[in-house]
């Protein structure tokens, strides 16, 4: 195996963090966060399952999800589960096969989604700009790049392959150099994390990465030297923001309590906390034009030879 290769894969382990017994690099609390049996015991029904996209979540971000699932069932009065998992890919399958009920989404994980079990939006997240976020391309701080042409034959950071910042639209401008990641790059790996992608590339372990602007914003916020020794050369138009999903069988008394529950949120002056650590202000209704240009750019994507 090259050296490069060796040292980076070290590299991005080092990031993911120091994983026991060989354990693989994602969480999954889906036993770990089981609802008490008492209170299953009392109530006499399953947990509501949550399932959030590993896009969205990282190890920073994962007990503010914790505390949402924890509001949702208080306020309900339903349990809930909350699942990780490490695939944008893995956590739509879990909808499919009506092993979760809910799911924090993606934008490219919900545009993306084919399985046999349909679902509709619930609610979108709200940003101080709006149900929206971008894409962006990131390189090294002192990088001499100025737009993605001129990473041919660097090494590049997806998020994952079903990613619309992360993977479909750096795909996208490369297919406007009539180019694919395989013969355009000289090496590529898929970190599963903006925050991953964004450090690798802050620490010159990657030459340039895609990642999106609520992950920037996040690292702005609370790692300003991450975010300061990385430079954006491009900038997706806006996109709507990845949506929270269900199932569209869940029962229709359920769903709307849910979305009430959701649109409420911000009232609460302990989930406001939880919500602007996450980057964003409230939930909303869905728009479904704000997902007019993601969708163009899969289908953009999907027909490249």
């Amino acid at each position: 195996m090259p050296r490069r290769i060796i040292v980076i894969f070290l590299s991005i382990l080092f990031l993911t963090g120091c994983m026991p017994n060989g354990q693989r690099p994602y969480v999954n609390l889906r036993d770990l966060e089981a609802p008490p049996p008492e209170t299953l015991k009392r109530t006499g029904e399953a947990p509501l399952r949550i399932v959030v996209s590993p896009s969205l979540s990282n190890r920073d971000t994962a007990g503010y999800y914790r505390q949402l699932a924890d509001h949702v069932a208080v306020q309900t009065g339903h349990p809930t589960e909350l699942i990780y998992r490490r695939s944008n890919s893995e956590a739509q399958a879990l909808l499919a096969s009506s092993g979760a009920d809910i799911g924090f989404f993606s934008t490219g994980t919900y545009l993306s989604y084919t399985g046999s079990v349909d679902l509709e939006i619930l609610v979108v997240p709200e940003r101080a700009q709006g149900p929206v976020y971008q894409a962006l391309v990131i390189v090294p701080s002192d990088s001499p790049a100025e737009e993605i042409a001129d990473l041919a034959g660097k090494s590049f950071a997806f998020n994952d392959s079903l990613s619309f910042s992360g993977a479909i639209f750096p795909r996208y401008l490369l297919k406007q150099l009539n180019k694919t990641p395989e013969n355009f790059f000289r090496q590529t790996i898929f970190t599963q994390s903006h925050s991953k992608s964004m450090q690798a590339v802050a620490m010159h372990m990657l030459d340039g990465a895609s990642i999106d602007s609520i992950a920037f914003d996040h690292a702005r916020k609370n790692s300003p030297e991450i975010a300061n020794a990385i430079r954006i050369i491009h900038l997706s138009p806006s996109a709507g923001t990845g949506p929270i999903v269900i199932r569209q069988d869940i029962d229709a008394a359920k769903k709307d309590l849910l979305r009430t529950v959701f649109l409420n949120m911000h009232h609460n002056q302990d989930m406001r906390k939880v919500l602007r650590e996450l980057m964003f202000e409230r939930f909303t209704t869905p728009q479904s034009h704000l997902y007019d240009y993601p969708r163009h750019i899969f289908t953009e994507v999907k027909t490249s030879p």
